[in-house]
């Protein structure tokens, strides 16, 4: 029979497992719930417009700096500090194509042909606004979801005409009868990007436009 020292050694043993198997289950449900990125399971994610659409479309003229080769251009003088400032072992981290607590992560976009309804759009900072209608559909993909309290950007593109329409801060009125924004540009994509008046914001709040600069499924 084992002595009532051993005993108590054992059952203090299995408990501490216990408490220890008790606390790893209970960080994996919360580095789960607030850090492990989920698969998407609703149908309010990056939309996946027709590849072969968006590879017909030219975004700007070739010579634009948005389509620069810039692979043979000599390094900034401040790219060392810039790179520091960023961190040198930190790696790449691409904030897309998925869910993060429940909300799709990326800047979505919309397309839709030249026939689509334009509706009208007010906005806060109308004096740098381009004025509408835009041809905004009553479902275009909003960033972070219907619900979202972030930027909100909606960037819809008329491919038949090769016309960008952003808006940052959008809500849907009327059942998208209409719409209210921050603010929204317009960008024609058969010219040069510069197009809007020096120091006037956008929807990227820099006056450029953000399509350029995302990266599409299909590339």
């Amino acid at each position: 029979m084992p002595a009532a020292g051993t005993r108590s050694r054992k059952l203090v043993i299995i408990e501490v497992a216990m408490v220890t198997l008790a606390l790893v289950v209970i960080a994996t449900l919360l580095y789960r719930a607030f850090f492990v990125v989920q698969v998407p399971k609703t149908d309010e994610v990056l939309r996946l417009p027709d590849a072969q659409s968006l590879k017909a479309l030219q975004v700007f003229p070739l010579d634009d700096p948005w389509n620069t080769d810039i692979s043979n251009e000599p390094v900034d003088p401040n790219s060392s500090a810039l790179i520091a400032s960023i961190g040198t072992d930190k790696p790449l981290h691409p904030d897309f194509g998925t869910q993060y607590r429940g909300a799709p992560l990326g800047i979505p976009f919309t397309l839709v042909a030249g026939d689509q309804v334009k509706v009208p759009v007010s906005f806060r900072i109308a004096g740098e606004s381009d004025p509408g209608p835009y041809p905004i559909p009553p479902d275009a993909a909003i960033e972070g979801g219907s619900t979202a309290d972030g930027d909100r950007h909606v960037i819809v593109l008329d491919k038949t005409h090769s016309i960008l329409y952003e808006l940052y801060a959008a809500f849907p009125e009327e059942g998208g009868q209409r719409w209210r924004a921050g603010g929204g540009a317009i960008f024609d994509l058969k010219k040069n990007s510069v197009q809007r008046p020096l120091g006037w914001t956008s929807a990227d709040a820099a006056g450029l436009p953000i399509f350029p600069g995302l990266v599409r499924y299909d590339q």
